[in-house]
């Protein structure tokens, strides 16, 4: 019994750790292998397409009047405070104007992401957060603010939405380009989130950095990426749309980016439980199994 305990915790280590020296990456060992195969083997025939090569770039704008209507809802949600980080609360003006972007700005890039994964894609998890300058010790993740990789199947990807003007002074977004991770993670001596060399300043060709105007739409794929929130300058503070979407191992004829919250999941709970469920399977069977749906119930474009 010891023996297996001790041959599951040095599976686990391996898992954990060995992407950074193979996959230039901190994600787990398992899901890397997981996206080769689906890249390979399920991937639609756009996947030459430049942003699902690079797993980021900015699509455009949303339309102005749904992300007035959010801020307005937001404001009456503001106060002052001494936090570090806020996360608004999603009432159902906010949710039916998310809805509005969702299918009608969002559309044709999601239609273009159902061919690429073979399947149909559905918001898994929206949330709306403020962060705030850090004044305490560095050396604490105040929210997100390390560099690191979301440990999920790359069948989950995201969408960025500026809810104002983001400058270099308001904390935004840094993802590490793919052909540049190498050389980020020897440069920074990089092992995981909490253990790389902080106080070095990342050389600017390594990085891209999302700045840009209110209703710009980014996309990352933060399972490939390594990346991190940017911390605003004093009195300084970015407030973003997040939205996470996944791909659905199963037939489903018709699109509909909200399936799953009609199936009765609470795709705008703050703890985001949704995604987990999708793109976060556990142990090497569930993966295995995962990956199968997969490609057995791909759609023929």
């Amino acid at each position: 019994m010891a023996i297996k305990k001790i041959i599951v915790n040095i599976v686990d280590y391996i898992n954990k750790n060995l992407s950074i020296y193979i996959f230039n990456n901190a994600n787990l060992f398992s899901y890397n292998v997981f996206s080769i195969f689906y890249k390979l083997k399920i991937c639609g025939n756009n996947k030459n397409e430049n942003y699902f090569k690079t797993f980021y770039s900015n699509l455009g704008f949303v339309n102005s009047d749904s992300l007035d209507e959010i801020n307005k809802d937001l404001e009456l949600q503001r106060k002052n405070n001494n936090e570090t980080l806020t996360k608004y609360f999603m009432s159902e003006n906010i949710k039916l104007n998310i809805k509005k972007i969702v299918n009608n700005d969002l559309d044709k890039h999601l239609s273009n992401f159902e061919i690429y994964y073979n399947t149909r894609v559905c918001l898994a998890w929206a949330g709306i957060s403020r962060n705030y300058p850090i004044e305490r010790n560095n050396d604490e993740e105040s929210y997100s603010n390390f560099y690191h990789n979301d440990a999920y199947i790359f069948t989950l990807f995201k969408f960025f939405i500026n809810l104002h003007d983001v400058d270099l002074e308001q904390g935004p977004m840094h993802v590490v380009k793919k052909k540049e991770s190498k050389k980020f993670i020897r440069f920074h001596n990089y092992k995981k989130r909490n253990n790389y060399l902080k106080s070095d300043k990342t050389p600017e060709n390594y990085i891209h950095v999302n700045t840009g105007k209110k209703g710009k739409i980014f996309f990352c794929n933060t399972t490939e990426l390594l990346h991190k929130a940017g911390e605003p300058k004093k009195k300084k503070f970015r407030d973003m749309l997040f939205l996470n979407f996944v791909a659905i191992p199963k037939k489903n004829p018709n699109k509909n980016y909200f399936l799953l919250e009609e199936q009765g999941y609470d795709i705008f709970d703050k703890n985001a439980d949704c995604p987990k469920i999708f793109a976060k399977p556990s142990g090497l069977r569930n993966l295995f199994k995962v990956y199968k749906e997969y490609k057995k119930n791909r759609i023929k474009h």
